[in-house]
């Protein structure tokens, strides 16, 4: 996702949820963590979404190989952040690693009273054009509370097992 989507706070509540959920500072390239949890150990790449650093990922996925996208949206954000995020996300789905591969839309900061709903941003994002691709899961989180983080891994966990059974 962007910058300040979330995707750095997200990550710290699922790793350690007692932790308050204070703001970190920006990420400035990438930060790597290994993450085990249903049964799986997911090395999660937290890439920073600065205008700036945008162009080098694609270089990030061969390097890491990729499993599945996890896609921060700011859902606090203004229409044209938004569209950012849509146009930026419809670009990287393109990317020849990306293929098929699930994608997660995860609609942070939905503890705040003037967010957009889950049925608008599925909307603005053409999430049903993107299911034609590839399996989709949306879900609102709060990554500063905690809200849906845990369940979200949840389902990660569950599809990547199905996706490395059909695989093998």
């Amino acid at each position: 996702g962007l910058d300040d989507a979330g995707k750095t706070t997200f990550l710290n509540k699922f790793m350690n949820p007692k932790a308050p959920g204070t703001s970190p500072q920006p990420t400035e390239a990438y930060n790597m963590h290994d993450v085990k949890f249903g049964g799986i150990k997911f090395n999660v790449w937290d890439v920073s979404g600065k205008k700036s650093t945008r162009s080098l990922w694609p270089r990030y996925y061969s390097e890491g190989g990729v499993d599945a996208i996890l896609w921060v949206v700011d859902a606090n954000s203004s229409d044209e952040r938004l569209e950012e995020s849509r146009k930026e996300l419809d670009s990287q789905l393109r990317h020849p690693v990306l293929a098929k591969k699930p994608l997660f839309l995860l609609l942070n900061k939905c503890d705040l009273p003037d967010r957009k709903s889950q049925q608008e941003i599925t909307e603005l994002f053409k999430v049903d054009a993107i299911k034609k691709d590839r399996h989709v899961l949306i879900k609102e989180v709060s990554a500063k509370t905690g809200k849906g983080v845990k369940e979200s891994m949840k389902e990660l966990a569950k599809e990547l097992k199905v996706d490395l059974k059909e695989q093998s």
